[in-house]
């Protein structure tokens, strides 16, 4: 089978890596319909092309579990296969706690805040909807149209990491649950773009060999304008007719085409969340009432729809180009900037009053990405949206459009973030990146470290060049893994075994509360305990699952050639062939040595196992590293993500080739040895953990 994507209405570097970026949702879906199907259906590859791929892929389909490993490592954007979950959360929706949930928040709706709020409660409270969410069962419902429309919500939710996986709240989640219920598919979506690095104030790139035209003169307004027009075009608008009859806007053409994107992906994975509960009893057709899928206004309250799951239609840029009109007003008199805009968009039922509206959303986005911006990582978009706030807020008092105080408060509680160093703004331009700045004064003392610091020697190196990234907090570090496996080989025959199993199970369980809120107890025993059981890189990656999903994982080999020291980054699980670092390095293969561990942790003063591609000191001829990268890694749409002990950094490709100098070279990296993975393989059952395996060994 094949899958095609026609072209966008704007063609840009930001609209084809989310593209790929969406692979994992599309993916999903399919498996959302496969697992209710024959399983030979999870086992189909779906050739995936774009409006600018016209040629077919140079890759024959192969069989086998080795040659579709190597056809994701190679070509991920290019391929599709169905994404069956091994494990689910098993919702139990009851007709009369629906009811009864209804009573208590006073709505007669199902809708993504009744949802939220409800499991919010019902995890505090421990509530049976909470209680058996990891008991492995499958779904059940009563046979009635709100637990059907109930039930589709909490697996989209569920799928879009809204609920963690262990049936807990998470950071995104709680925050939508307050979200006021007409704002909450825009916030969704906004939220959504913010997390693939999509919401920002910068223009957007021209595609490859696809410049934009000359005659646009893209672009035209301030990264504050861009922004606010952004987020703003979110809202959809009370039109007279169906036709928009006033100006476009190339940037909003360009931003909508990601929305339209984004938006198709989360309607199929509404549409086959849906599919997936009626398949398994087809009798429940019958429980949905006409237009259960349309987003048409209802005739007796515009502000509602017939449908009773997520529609998420795509919205026209209408509220963003009002967005630049308002702020490109030339003159002060509110009456007759009024007339004005009545006269501009005649279309319009009433222009003015959805600008208000449009304005209380930027403040419920701004709310919102406030309070995630520290635990996610998103300060730069927060710092984004306190320099837009400021020329907002100027523009509506210039024109008498302020808020009422209810709603300027939240913009006053902000205000000690408005005062960003002068060097701050020299320093933008760089994309979905943070925004370096300046430590707080303080009266005494020295200033507090914010959020996860690196080793001395790597922040100072990131601190010199500048290096935009992104710090994360590991639950469990590789070093701790491997000695917790030695410790394991080691006492397998000793009388104090279980003592040890128990220690490492502790560190475990305090691990798992970290990455996730309480669930089940025997269930998460019995996780990690199938956890340890797999090779270190494996269990690496399991229990920093927040870090490891970020991008590409890649290791840094530290080697030595007559006393040259030489650093080769390959991706993981690959190792470095030999033979083309000695061509590159110019140098015989017979010099090349792999450094001990033992000796590169006396030198850089670094933990042992841990080995970045930078902070490393000179040799003895005050000679810095020579720093090779595998050519590969340039191709991955998605950042770079490295060890550093108890952090990991999350860089992109093109900044780590800025900042190191580092030379690439084609080749350098070769699969995991197959004898190696086969005696791995045997113990681990896994291709991936022998692969790991095979890496760690290497290292």
């Amino acid at each position: 089978p094949e899958a095609c994507f026609s072209q966008p209405f704007v063609d840009t570097k930001e609209f084809r890596d989310l593209l790929v970026d969406l692979t994992g949702y599309r993916e999903t879906c399919l498996g959302l319909i496969a697992s209710q199907l024959h399983p030979s259906f999870s086992e189909k590859d779906i050739v995936c092309k774009a409006a600018w791929e016209t040629s077919s892929p140079q890759k024959r389909l192969g069989t086998g579990e080795d040659s579709a490993q190597q056809r994701y490592a190679d070509a991920p954007q290019r391929f599709l296969r169905p994404k069956v979950a091994e494990r689910r959360l098993s919702w139990r929706i009851d007709a009369t706690a629906i009811r009864r949930e209804m009573e208590r928040q006073g709505v007669n709706r199902v809708g993504f805040r009744f949802c939220l709020h409800w499991h919010a409660h019902e995890f505090r409270i421990e509530g049976p909807l909470y209680k058996d969410l990891t008991s492995g069962a499958p779904v059940s419902m009563s046979p009635d149209t709100d637990c059907l429309a109930a039930l589709v919500h909490f697996m989209l939710l569920e799928h879009m990491e809204l609920i963690a996986d262990d049936g807990g709240m998470t950071v995104l989640g709680n925050m939508l649950k307050d979200v006021p219920a007409q704002f909450q598919e825009p916030c969704l979506v906004a939220l959504e773009l913010m997390k693939f690095g999509m919401l920002s104030g910068e223009p957007f790139d021209a595609a490859p060999n696809q410049p934009f035209p000359m005659e646009v003169q893209y672009p035209v307004s301030s990264e504050a304008a861009l922004l606010l027009s952004r987020v703003m075009s979110l809202v959809p608008m009370r039109l007279n007719t169906d036709n928009w009859n006033a100006d476009v806007d190339f940037d909003l053409a360009a931003f909508h085409s990601l929305v339209r994107v984004l938006n198709r992906s989360l309607r199929l994975l509404t549409e086959s969340s849906l599919a997936s509960v009626l398949l398994q009893d087809m009798n429940r057709v019958k429980l949905l009432p006409k237009g259960f899928h349309c987003a048409s206004p209802c005739a007796h309250d515009p502000s509602q729809c017939a449908a009773i799951v997520p529609t998420f239609m795509l919205p026209r840029a209408c509220m963003g180009i009002v967005t630049l009109f308002f702020l490109n007003y030339r003159g002060n008199d509110p009456v007759a900037f009024e007339q004005d805009l009545v006269a501009r968009f005649p279309c319009c039922v009433n222009p003015l009053e959805d600008l208000r509206g449009a304005f209380t959303f930027w403040q419920e986005l701004r709310r919102c990405v406030d309070e995630i911006a520290e635990p996610l990582g998103a300060e730069w978009l927060a710092h984004d949206m306190v320099a837009a706030s400021e020329v907002l807020r100027a523009k509506q008092q210039q024109l008498g459009l302020l808020l009422p105080r209810g709603g300027q408060q939240m913009l006053q509680q902000q205000h000690h973030h408005q005062q960003q160093p002068q060097q701050q703004q020299q320093q933008r331009g760089r994309k979905r990146r943070p925004v370096e700045q300046e430590p707080r004064a303080v009266s005494e003392g020295a200033p507090r470290l914010r959020g996860p610091q690196a080793m001395p020697a790597v922040e100072e190196f990131l601190a010199k060049h500048r290096v935009r990234c992104q710090r994360l907090s590991l639950h469990r570090t590789f070093r701790t893994i491997m000695f917790s496996t030695q410790k394991k080989k080691s006492d397998k025959k000793k009388p104090d075994e279980k003592k040890a199993a128990d220690c490492d199970s502790k560190m475990a369980e305090e691990v798992s509360s970290k990455e996730a809120c309480i669930g089940d107890a025997p269930a998460r025993k019995s996780k990690l305990d199938a956890i340890k059981d797999l090779a270190p890189w494996e269990q690496y990656f399991k229990l920093n699952g927040h870090f490891a999903r970020l991008g590409h994982f890649v290791h840094t080999v530290a080697w030595e050639a007559e006393g040259s020291r030489v650093l080769a980054i390959v991706p993981h699980p690959n190792r470095v062939d030999v033979d083309v670092l000695a061509r590159a390095i110019q140098m015989p293969r017979e010099s090349v040595k792999l450094r001990k561990l033992k000796d590169i942790a006396m030198e850089t003063k670094f933990p042992i196992f841990v080995c970045p591609p930078f902070g490393h000191p000179a040799d003895a001829n005050g000679r810095a590293p020579i720093l090779l990268v595998d050519s590969s890694v340039t191709e991955f749409k998605r950042p770079l993500l490295f060890d550093c002990g108890s952090v990991g950094l999350s860089i992109s490709a093109s900044e780590l080739l800025r900042s190191t100098g580092a030379a690439c070279v084609e080749g350098l990296s070769l699969a995991p040895k197959l004898d190696a993975i086969s005696r791995a393989g045997a113990a681990t059952g896994k291709l991936e953990g022998a692969a790991a395996a095979t890496r760690a060994a290497e290292a």
